[in-house]
């Protein structure tokens, strides 16, 4: 589980960075409104993680993560064939519904991550995860400054972006599928 986990930081930070800078310098927002864009995802993100986990204790992860995940390759999907039509409006509102979605499949990787593991390892364990965290947060940032310095300009970086994003959620899916299965063979 500790891939999914930063991969989904490599997204996060990723169009943190990448989508306040197409609203200024394609959409022409001021500087205020591009920041603010990524406000209200990020607070309904945070607002619901006590929510999905609780879930987590009534349902187990499994579903979670395939919601989840599912929720965030959809709408990857949807900003790569708007790209050229997006605005504020449809960045702000696509980003709350991103957020939604990574936020649960996330939060639920790495609960998932930890579970299991003895409580005499599980420090060691949330030090791996936070440490692979802000290695893929560079990597992300440093990613992203390559997609936005595209030739084409800023507008084709983000949505060849979005496409990069959403072939990693289709992998995030099959890695679900496997610890899946995994899990139903231990359990026979």
């Amino acid at each position: 589980m500790l891939i999914p986990v930063t991969l989904y930081m490599f997204a996060n930070l990723g169009l943190g960075l990448l989508l306040p800078n197409y609203l200024e310098s394609v959409a022409h927002t001021t500087s205020f409104l591009a920041g603010f864009s990524l406000l209200p995802g990020t607070l309904i993100g945070a607002v619901l993680s006590p929510l999905f986990g609780s879930l987590y204790d009534k349902i187990g992860s499994t579903k979670l993560l395939f919601i989840g995940n599912g929720i965030f390759a959809a709408i990857l999907l949807c900003m790569a064939l708007i790209t050229h039509e997006m605005n504020f409006v449809t960045i702000t509102l696509s980003y709350i519904v991103f957020t939604i979605g990574r936020s649960m499949a996330f939060s639920t990787s790495m609960t998932a991550s930890v579970d299991g593991i003895p409580v005499s390892l599980q420090s060691d364990a949330n030090a791996i995860l936070q440490g692979t965290q802000m290695f893929m947060g560079a990597v992300g940032t440093t990613v992203v400054a390559l997609f936005g310095s595209d030739q084409r300009g800023i507008e084709a970086g983000l949505q060849n972006f979005f496409w990069v994003l959403f072939v990693i959620s289709i992998l995030i899916f099959i890695m679900f599928v496997f610890r899946n299965e995994k899990n139903k063979k231990s359990e026979v």
